[in-house]
């Protein structure tokens, strides 16, 4: 087994059964079909879902502690062919936002009632400058209400920033302009309180890496890089209320390995030898959670959740439950109680684990 970051050993036994106490555990309304949900918090804890759903378009939820409400039917987001959502987020006024891609442009849309209704879209590409988009992440809010949304085109990886709550989008900051076809699959975004950006990116010369971009003083400085190839998909970015910013990697050759960024040298977990897909990591207010999807020796493909103080100390893995998806989501906050979203047979399933809600 080739481990990139650490030596560690191997991670304790797993548990087998579900996990005790999950406060919520609902399957999504309308549901059935969807794929690749996302998950968001509100400044109150509130919990949005958005999916792909089986005919291609957008669903939404709403989620609390007793129902999730389908609060945008299948394909309300569908006026431009592929309209599946590029990503999520909440603004401070708890407005969410969805990004919606598909392959000749990208809008971003508001609502300000919670999701039941939805303006018309502001474009994060300004005509002229980027042709179509290759991929685009949404990420979530700082300060206020600024939003940053990570598009790929060609050989540029461009952030695009809105400080007035997604109505308008500045001009597309280019931060990384010279990687040589960049793999744009693997480009992924995370940003901290204080704006900095951190971007997880690859191309297949310079191998993977990760960056850090300061747009108030325009400085750009490199953490490391690892050979390619390393990842079987792209790395998973997320920030702590403190700063603190983590990436969890699945690996080529097997294995899910977890780093913090922010801080050198790299804190660095080992979570499992399997060969998983969807690696996910949140961060809380002293806690850090992992999840990831793995086929047991039984051919059945299950979620796995693990959570700690820190990499060092993490509790043994428990199943949350088996999945006819490819993708988890997994999103925390200051009460440190984990949401998890993945596909079952019968839909969408969120669950909170960590805490009560």
């Amino acid at each position: 087994m080739k481990r990139l970051l650490v030596a560690a050993t191997a991670a304790a036994l797993i548990a087998t059964a579900a996990p005790a106490g999950a406060a919520v555990d609902q399957m999504l309304p309308g549901s059935a079909g969807a794929t690749a949900p996302v998950i968001a918090l509100g400044p109150e804890g509130e919990a949005y879902v958005v999916a792909r759903s089986a005919t291609g378009g957008t669903s939404f939820w709403s989620v609390n502690d007793e129902s999730a409400t389908a609060l945008a039917p299948a394909g309300l987001f569908s006026n431009l062919p592929g309209g599946a959502p590029g990503g999520l987020a909440v603004d401070t006024a708890g407005y969410p936002h969805v990004a919606q891609r598909n392959m000749q442009t990208s809008n971003v849309r508001r609502s300000i009632d919670g999701g039941s209704t939805w303006d018309r879209g502001t474009p994060i590409a300004a005509p002229g400058k980027i042709q179509s988009l290759a991929a685009t992440n949404f990420n979530s809010i700082v300060e206020g209400s600024t939003l940053y949304a990570l598009s790929v085109f060609r050989n540029n990886i461009i952030v695009s920033i809105s400080d007035d709550g997604g109505l308008t989008f500045q001009d597309q900051e280019i931060i990384e302009q010279q990687c040589a076809i960049c793999v744009d699959t693997l480009s992924n975004m995370a940003v901290t309180p204080d704006g900095n950006v951190w971007l997880a990116y690859s191309d297949p010369i310079q191998g993977f890496g990760f960056r850090k971009h300061d747009f108030e003083g325009s400085s750009i400085s490199y953490t490391f890089m690892l050979p390619a190839p390393v990842l079987r998909e792209p790395a998973t970015l997320s920030v702590g209320p403190d700063g603190s910013v983590y990436a969890a990697l699945a690996l080529a050759d097997g294995g899910f390995e977890v780093v913090r960024l922010d801080n050198v040298p790299h804190d660095n977990g080992y979570i499992t030898d399997a060969e998983v897909t969807s690696a996910q990591v949140a961060v809380g207010d002293g806690s850090v959670g992992v999840s990831w999807i793995q086929t047991d020796d039984d051919g059945v493909d299950r979620v796995y959740f693990r959570s700690g103080p820190d990499l060092a100390n993490l509790d043994d893995p428990i199943v949350v439950g088996p999945t006819t998806g490819a993708k988890v989501a997994l999103v925390t906050d200051t009460s440190n109680v984990y949401r998890v979203a993945y596909q079952t047979e019968e839909g969408l399933r969120f669950q909170t684990l960590g805490g009560v809600l």
